[in-house]
């Protein structure tokens, strides 16, 4: 993972695009409840960037101190995170292939690919996929 500081920018590919700034979000605790970011000290900022109760807040946090996270191309995700992201991926990629193939040689195909994802998201995720439930 890279970490720069850098001005609210985002990248993709050639294109350079400027962000919006953060909405003035209020904090409801501790030593500056009631103030927004732009009210706090730079070291409380920072301590809010790695340890807020909520990752929405740190990345507020992160995006107000221009704090950059790249992720390497060769980074994984963690798997707690993938044990929320991935069923939904493969219940909507079974939507989606079951609504385009509807032979039924097709469907065998598509049950099969089913089936992988299913094995492949218990084994990445370390969490046994629900018997008997479908994507």
């Amino acid at each position: 993972m890279i970490i720069t500081r850098s001005p609210a920018v985002a990248r993709c590919g050639d294109t350079t695009m400027s962000l919006p700034a953060p909405a003035p979000y209020r904090l409801t605790f501790g030593r500056f409840k009631g103030s927004t970011l732009a009210e706090c000290r730079e070291d409380y900022l920072l301590w809010l960037s790695d340890f807020a109760p909520s990752p929405a807040l740190r990345s507020l946090a992160k995006r107000h101190l221009g704090i950059d996270i790249v992720l390497d191309s060769e980074e994984e995700p963690r798997s707690d995170q993938a044990a929320v992201v991935l069923p939904g991926v493969v219940w909507r990629w079974n939507e989606i292939m079951c609504a385009r193939f509807t032979e039924p040689i097709e469907r065998l195909i598509v049950t099969a690919g089913l089936d992988e994802l299913k094995r492949l998201t218990s084994e990445f995720t370390r969490k046994p996929w629900p018997n008997g439930g479908a994507a």
